[in-house]
């Protein structure tokens, strides 16, 4: 057991104090847990048990963090793991953290992931919104089952089309620099070259003057 000689707010941290016990600084605790769990100066305390006090103090100090950034910006559970232990939270803070906005749903990586698709599908092939998709963490699984039921990129390959095409010539040289161009942009060759066929026909081609 300990006494707690000291509660001293923080500067520029009003909701915040650190505590000290037996004269010794201890660690940093938000207000609201201070008056929840009725700690002052002269109380006696365990050690341990204030370590859980201030383990849920941080959580909740995580946890406002956690929302104002998804408030701004979607994040996938990956993405935000990352952040909150750039942060320099501890490991069993950032799982209980994780784990309560997956239960309040802020975060749902099939929810950002579907999102994701309808954002940039007229921007971007399959391919290249996989390997976002992968790169901010979404399950290769979630992915696939997500491409799986969509539909072709015809229309937003043609619609690419018309603007790289705009003022060119309908010839087989700008026909395979549209072709790496779409190809850079992520859309399957399966795709690309089924637009092109149109488009070397004249049945769309005509209609862009």
């Amino acid at each position: 057991m300990g006494v707690i000689t000291e509660l001293r707010r923080q500067k520029g941290k009003k909701a915040r104090f650190s505590v000290f016990l037996d004269n010794q600084f201890v660690c940093g605790m938000d207000e609201f847990c201070i008056y929840k769990y009725r700690l002052c100066e002269g109380k006696e305390i365990n050690l341990d048990e204030l370590q859980n006090i201030q383990l849920e103090a941080e959580g909740n100090i995580a946890f406002d963090t956690a929302v104002s950034l998804i408030s701004k910006n979607a994040k996938t559970e990956k993405q935000m793991r990352d952040y909150l232990s750039q942060k320099g939270y501890m490991p069993v803070v950032v799982d209980n953290v994780i784990q309560k906005l997956i239960e309040y749903r802020y975060i749902n990586d099939q929810v950002f992931a579907e999102d994701f698709w309808d954002n940039y599908k007229n921007h971007w092939g399959k391919r290249r919104i996989k390997f976002a998709l992968l790169q901010k963490g979404v399950a290769e699984d979630t992915i696939e089952q997500l491409l799986e039921n969509t539909n072709n990129q015809q229309e937003a390959i043609i619609e690419i089309s018309k603007k790289y095409m705009k003022n060119k010539d309908n010839t087989r040289e700008n026909h395979e620099k549209l072709a790496r161009h779409l190809a850079s942009r992520g859309f399957s060759w399966e795709d690309i070259n089924s637009a092109l066929s149109r488009i070397k026909s004249g049945e769309i081609y005509e209609s862009w003057d």
